[in-house]
């Protein structure tokens, strides 16, 4: 590997100070961060790093060199004061676009180890946050504009190394922890899987299976719907000092949705933030998938509150509840207030419905003979019975408004149906009609899961279909797969390295281990499938 470091001139800018070659010895790399030895040259070449099957992906371990990213260079060094006192080393790969920083927290702070997030879309400069909680925890920070794989946040990683050993004057082993959520919980398993001696702990979270877009949103609006008023007594419940039982206070249907959405995979730890939970400040209600489940299955909003099987015509108490949410009513346009160019800007309404808080109606347009004319969208002003029209409605539309007599629509019925989506879609190529504890019929859509892009016509995909591998080949370093936690509350050895909280302090597993008969043959596939198939028939066990 070579490595330059450019330095800024006080006047003519950026310019090369020399090239040096890794020397490796007794298995630690130590290379300068200020100065180069032009035409050093090492003993032996390191190894390249290769497919260990043509066509497949590159295995990396602690000693190859990618030649992809064999060349970092640091182009920029500085002390930063926020959003802690850090160290910031910044620089890219020669003849690619990919950039790294490195973020260093004081000495003193420093515990031998470092923590990388990888994400589809971030780039290389990391959060304030990611910073704080690194230095807070003993770790710098190494963040990439890698996008999808794996090799350049493994080189950026190595790399890292060389420059923590130098800055910090130590010769000990630095332990390096990698972690991503959603899409970045897919680099995360593949660098788990193509990776040997790169990172020592891995922490793939919220990984973006077939059943994520869009249910997980859509089970956390469920809990909004049954279980707003009630969160702050679960948080309570939960939080540090807190009674510990989050099922104290609440009604039978109360009780049966908090434990259906945790085995749905809200942890019941995670109501202390529970206006994360509920998306309570989340613009679109977490039913920003709304669009997409409309286009993919649009019959799905009359099924729901028509058809036997659905809540919307259960009758029990929950079935009650999301009834008692519908808004549904048509009302008469009696002004209509218009800009300068005649355009209407404004519709005074003879009385404006109540819209539960979190839904969002559609809004309707119909002529005074009743004809529908088309969508409007806009903001509704209960107090001032007005609706004040939205840039996204259509010019047909507009030009249709009568200044008397037209009706407007308004119902929320899609807003309400959709946070129960989730009871009714299932990963599995048939439809299929199980039989609840109670002995009642219930309805499982099988639509598409994953992308939605299918008509409601062809609601069948398996969740192994639904999913594409990104590489055909590769391997495990062994023949168990391991998910290591990251210690982030604690040093190496697990010694708590800060205050923490009750269920903190007690002992971590190194790791969450399971067997596999032989090592993968897919990068991502047999792994995640089967993770996919036991979710699959495991979600429902309610």
């Amino acid at each position: 590997m070579s490595i330059r470091h450019n330095q800024p001139r006080p006047s003519s800018g950026p310019r090369r100070i020399g090239r040096l070659l890794c020397t490796i010895a007794l298995g630690v790399v130590m290379v300068s961060a200020m100065v180069t030895i032009p035409g050093a040259r090492v003993a032996a070449e390191p190894a390249l790093c290769v497919p260990p099957a043509a066509g497949g992906p590159v295995w990396v371990n602690a000693d190859c060199v990618d030649p992809e990213f064999d060349t970092p260079v640091i182009d920029q060094v500085e002390d930063v004061a926020t959003p802690v006192p850090h160290h910031r080393v910044s620089g890219y790969f020669e003849g690619t676009d990919k950039r790294f920083n490195f973020y260093f927290p004081a000495k003193e702070k420093w515990q031998g180890r470092f923590f990388q997030l990888v994400y589809p879309l971030v780039d290389e400069n990391a959060e304030p946050g990611d910073i704080e909680f690194g230095a807070d925890s003993g770790a710098y920070t190494v963040q990439t504009n890698g996008g999808s794989g794996y090799r350049v946040d493994a080189a950026a990683a190595k790399f890292s190394e060389q420059v923590a050993a130098d800055y910090y004057g130590t010769t000990e082993t630095i332990h390096g922890y990698l972690w991503g959520g959603s899409g970045g919980s897919y680099q995360t398993i593949g660098a788990m899987e193509n990776t040997v001696g790169v990172w020592d702990g891995a922490v793939p979270f919220i990984p973006g299976v077939p059943a994520s877009i869009p249910n997980f949103f859509f089970i956390r609006a469920f809990a909004r719907m049954v279980l707003h008023d009630k969160a702050p007594q679960i948080a309570d419940a939960v939080s540090p000092g807190g009674s510990g039982d989050p099922y104290a206070g609440l009604d039978p249907t109360e009780r049966s949705v908090l434990t259906e959405v945790t085995k749905l995979g809200i942890p019941l730890r995670a109501w202390e933030d529970y206006s994360y939970v509920l998306g309570l400040d989340d613009e679109q209600g977490l039913l920003g998938f709304a669009d997409a489940v409309r286009g993919a299955d649009p019959g799905y909003v009359e099924d729901f509150w028509n058809l036997p099987g659905y809540l919307g015509t259960e009758q029990s108490p929950l079935g009650e509840l999301f009834r008692a949410a519908v808004v549904d009513e048509t009302v008469t346009i009696t002004r209509v207030e218009r800009d300068g160019r005649n355009a209407p800007t404004e519709l005074i309404l003879d009385s404006v419905p109540v819209v539960p808080e979190y839904t969002r109606p559609d809004f309707v347009l119909y002529a005074p003979d009743g004809t529908e004319v088309g969508s409007l969208t806009g903001v509704l002003d209960p107090a001032g019975r007005s609706f004040a029209i939205g840039s996204g409605s259509s010019d047909d539309v507009l030009r249709a408004i009568d200044d008397v007599g037209a009706r407007l629509r308004i119902d929320n019925r899609w807003d309400v149906a959709l946070p129960a989506y989730a009871r009714y879609q299932v990963p599995q190529r048939e439809a299929s009609t199980l039989s609840t504890s109670t002995g009642k019929a219930t309805v499982r859509r099988s639509i598409r899961s994953g992308p939605l892009r299918s008509a409601r016509a062809s609601r069948q995909v398996s969740a192994a279909a639904a999913y594409t591998p990104a590489r055909s080949t590769g391997r495990l370093s062994s023949s168990r797969i391991c998910w290591t936690p990251m210690p982030f509350r604690g040093t190496a050895t697990g010694t708590p390295a800060r205050s923490a909280k009750p269920w903190e302090k007690t002992s971590m597993p190194t790791s969450v281990c399971g067997s596999t008969t032989t090592p993968t043959t897919s990068a991502h596939g047999p792994i995640v499938s089967s993770t996919i198939a036991e979710f699959s028939s495991r979600r429902y066990a309610m």
